[in-house]
């Protein structure tokens, strides 16, 4: 498992159908990590994986880097990239566009 450090952890949610395939042990590293990078596509598809309740792509984003961090210093930044619509970013809790 990972180990509490200094460095720096990326997820790349990969596709629509790893969000559901390897569902829990996304959920079993997403409070090691610090930077969450996806497409709405995986985004949505993470949000039914789990059962989050929401379809808008800032919510879903939201709801990710709210999960509770093992690593307490610095906040998680969820980057979903909407094809030709702005890119939504998350970070410390604020949702930009």
């Amino acid at each position: 498992m990972l180990q509490v450090c200094r460095r720096y952890v990326a997820l790349n949610l990969s596709s629509t159908s790893a969000c559901h395939a390897f569902k829990d042990a996304m959920v079993e590293m997403l409070p090691y990590v610090d930077l969450v990078f996806g497409n709405r596509h995986e985004a949505r598809a993470y949000a039914a994986a789990n059962q989050l309740g929401v379809h808008d792509i800032g919510d879903i984003a939201r709801q990710m880097a709210r999960v509770t961090k093992v690593n307490g210093r610095r906040g998680r930044i969820v980057v979903i990239t909407c094809g030709r619509q702005p890119t939504v970013v998350v970070e410390n809790g604020t949702v930009r566009r």
